[in-house]
C-alpha cells in the first residue's frame, strides 16, 4: 500500500469526519478543555507558528528590499535639485534631510571618506534603513526605534 498524500485536503476531511461529528458545534473553549484534559500544551506550537509567521514576513521584507532601495533613490532624485548627476551628491542631500546633529556630522564624515561607488551604495543603504526605521517609529508612535 502506498503512503497517503498528507497534503490532500480530502484525506484530512475524512480523518476529521471520522474523529468528530460534523453536527456538533464545538467551541474554542471546548477544544481548550479537551486539550488540557489530554495533557496537551499548545504554547510551544503557537510560539513556533508565530516564529514561522515572522520568518515569512522577514522573507517578504528581504525580497522587497531591492525595490525599496531603488524607490528611495528615485525619491531622492525627484525631490533634489535637477542638477544632481552623481550618487555622491544624492547621498549628501539625503543626509541633510535624514539626519540631524552629531548623527548628521558622522554621516557627512563617512561620505567624505568613501572612495568607491560601492561605499556610496552601502552608505545609501544605511541611510535608507535609518529612514525606514524612523518612518515605522512615526507610524507606530514608537520612540524606541529612534
Amino acid at each position: 500500500m502506498s503512503k497517503p498524500d498528507l497534503n490532500n485536503p480530502h484525506l484530512w476531511d475524512k480523518l476529521f469526519d471520522f474523529l468528530f461529528s460534523c453536527d456538533v458545534h464545538t467551541t474554542d473553549r471546548d477544544v481548550q478543555d479537551d486539550l488540557r484534559e489530554a495533557g496537551i500544551d499548545m504554547k510551544s506550537a503557537f510560539a513556533r507558528m508565530q516564529e514561522m509567521i515572522e520568518q515569512a514576513r522577514a522573507r517578504e521584507r528581504l525580497a522587497a528590499a531591492p525595490q525599496r532601495r531603488a524607490s528611495l533613490l528615485e525619491r531622492v532624485k525627484d525631490t533634489a535639485a535637477s542638477h544632481i548627476t552623481d550618487l555622491r551628491e544624492a547621498v549628501r542631500l539625503l543626509i541633510e534631510r535624514a539626519a540631524k546633529g552629531q548623527e548628521q556630522a558622522a554621516y557627512f564624515h563617512k561620505l567624505e571618506t568613501t572612495a568607491t561607488d560601492e561605499d556610496l551604495r552601502s552608505l545609501l543603504h544605511d541611510l535608507e534603513l535609518l529612514a525606514h526605521l524612523r518612518n515605522e517609529a512615526e507610524g507606530n508612535g514608537d520612540a524606541k526605534a529612534e
